[in-house]
């Protein structure tokens, strides 16, 4: 749209479709992260590694959805509400399928071969260090396209990096660069006394 991006959480998602069959990629990009959106980046992560667990030949989708519940409650209770409603759906010749979604009701089993996009989030997360309207809530959202083995965990088939530091953007602040200015005309002016001493050294 014509709304221009602002710093903070930034989701991108992608899909490719080869030979009538698709695909789907999903990462979040954080410009400056305070530590607490850190903390809940990695901690999604920690629940797609869960989930790739979970999923192998046999069992049911609800259950998949059942042990990511079960971390989330264990570990960071707060965090239930602003998780997705489900967690991915199966892909193929058609990019969503219907009666193939992760989530608490769904009764289907895996089966070897089958691919899915797994998908975890969290939305309307608040920004404590947030200066603008726009900037005090954030959302954060992972995704990859998976291929379900006999045994856990499933295949990762877009394997692209996601860890904080591959899609962490740190730029620096104006003190930083002040203090960089400084160190750099500190040594600048070190540099020009030894050799303005050397030089005296020479000519005597």
């Amino acid at each position: 749209d014509k709304n221009h991006m602002h710093f903070g959480a930034i989701t991108c998602a992608m899909g490719i479709r080869y030979k009538s069959y698709c695909s789907n990629l999903v990462r979040t990009l954080m410009v400056d992260p305070p530590q607490e959106m850190q903390d809940h980046y990695a901690f999604l992560l920690q629940l797609q590694e869960e989930m790739l667990k979970e999923m192998r030949h046999g069992a049911k989708l609800c259950d998949v959805y059942g042990a990511v519940m079960d971390v989330v409650k264990k570990q960071k209770p707060e965090l239930l509400s602003k998780i997705t409603k489900n967690l991915g759906f199966a892909m193929g010749i058609e990019f969503r399928e219907g009666s193939l979604v992760i989530n608490s009701k769904n009764q289907q089993r895996l089966k070897k071969g089958m691919v899915f996009s797994i998908n975890v989030g969290f939305s309307d997360l608040p920004n404590k260090e947030g200066r603008k309207p726009e900037e005090k809530t954030y959302a954060m959202f992972i995704g990859d396209t998976v291929l379900v083995d006999e045994e856990g965990p499933a295949t990762v088939l877009t394997a692209v990096k996601k860890k904080v530091k591959n899609v962490g953007i740190f730029l620096k602040n104006e003190d930083e660069e002040e203090e960089e200015e400084e160190k750099d005309e500190a040594e600048d002016l070190l540099g020009r006394s030894s050799r303005a001493a050397l030089l005296t050294e020479r000519t005597r």
